[in-house]
């Protein structure tokens, strides 16, 4: 049985738990009969959205944390984990950076290796943090927030409010 077929299952049984048939299940979720349908027959998996509305309707969250299970995949070119959303992207990577990483990787004709990846990832999450910090700092490139959950990575150097 696949992921999906085993998602349908478990949709399948949390209707007949309501004693709900398709039709009621639509109305209730906004959606058409042929997509429940299509759903719970397995022919056709809902985007993560529509399963976090079945799964809120129903009541039965096991419904979501399976579709965001099946969602879920390792990126090509750092390995990290993401959640696959379906929105046109082709899946294979986290974001934009990896993709342009891999891009630029297949035009150089070399394969980079994972070091290779993660470093530049590191330099780039570097640069944004600097550039965060900088827009936030009173233009004199000092940190003056002891709670910002970016001090410990901040490149500014820390100065204590003094208490007036």
């Amino acid at each position: 049985m696949t992921a999906g077929q085993r998602w349908a299952a478990e949709l399948a049984r949390a209707m007949r738990r309501r004693g709900w048939s398709n039709v009621r299940l639509a109305r209730e979720a906004g959606m058409s009969a042929p997509s429940i349908s299509a759903y719970r027959t397995a022919r056709q998996m809902p985007t993560l959205t529509r399963a976090a509305i079945l799964s809120d309707v129903l009541m039965w969250p096991d419904l979501l944390e399976r579709r965001v299970a099946m969602a879920t995949r390792d990126c090509a070119a750092c390995g990290r984990s993401f959640i696959d959303a379906g929105t046109k992207g082709n899946g294979r990577f986290c974001d934009s950076a990896c993709r342009w990483t891999n891009r630029t990787r297949l035009a150089r004709g070399k394969r980079d290796t994972m070091r290779q990846v993660t470093t530049r990832r590191l330099h780039l999450f570097e640069e944004r943090v600097a550039a965060m910090c900088a827009d936030y700092t009173l233009g004199d490139g000092v940190c003056r927030t002891e709670e910002c959950p970016l001090r410990a990575v901040s490149p500014l150097r820390f100065v204590r409010m003094s208490a007036a």
